[in-house]
């Protein structure tokens, strides 16, 4: 498992690279679990439980992260259009509480993009530069998966990025977060046949250029 001393020393690896390569990490941070009687108490605050496995993330992990870079030279995969500069992935357990209490008071029922995107079935766990949102199931056969939520709905919507939080941490802290944008980290999806995948042949050709300060 991912702890979070585990995902800081992935964050950290590739932080060196990226000084290596002449680039600049603008934060790099894991926030410390929360306890029980806190998640206990948003839970309350929002009206559902967490799902399992993100309340045991929550508790034994980490309860936020902020990791954001930028490249002084694009990377350019070969057979891939976007090249890949940057990676921004942001939250906290605060926030979330924060964010989530205000969209469950929304009447969302009124507002059928916002209701096909997010639905009552989500928990938002981070906001992404262009309004796409990274999610996490609360029911259903997805119950506590990582999802891309598209906010124009694109075809990329609804894909499962992880099986939960500790499974996104282990797939995508090696690759730095790169993007977030989903055109980014579909390229470590092999064709979009799998979730994340740090193991992929261009998740491996990332980091060899990376390394190599190209």
């Amino acid at each position: 498992m991912a702890k979070g001393a585990d995902l800081k020393r992935m964050l950290d690896s590739f932080a060196a690279l990226v000084r290596d390569a002449g680039g600049e990490v603008e934060a790099s941070s894991v926030s410390e679990p929360v306890t029980e009687p806190a998640i206990a108490k948003a839970e309350k605050q929002l009206r559902y439980t967490f799902p399992p496995r993100f309340r045991r993330f929550l508790m034994t992990e980490a309860a936020g992260m902020e990791f954001s870079w930028n490249l002084a030279d694009d990377i350019t995969l070969e057979g891939e259009k976007e090249p890949i500069s940057s990676g921004d992935f942001r939250w906290s357990f605060e926030e979330l509480v924060s964010e989530n209490t205000t969209f469950q008071a929304q009447d969302i029922e009124g507002d059928e993009l916002l209701s096909e995107m997010v639905g009552r079935d989500k928990i938002i766990l981070a906001s992404v530069a262009n309004g796409d949102m990274f999610a996490i199931a609360l029911s259903g056969q997805r119950h506590d998966q990582v999802l891309y939520l598209s906010h124009d709905l694109e075809d990329i919507h609804n894909y499962v990025v992880a099986s939960d939080m500790t499974d996104l941490c282990r797939r995508y802290a090696p690759l730095g977060f790169a993007g977030p944008e989903f055109w980014i980290w579909e390229q470590f999806t092999n064709g979009r046949t799998t979730m994340i995948d740090p193991s992929s042949p261009n998740a491996g050709a990332f980091l060899t250029a990376l390394g190599q300060g190209t």
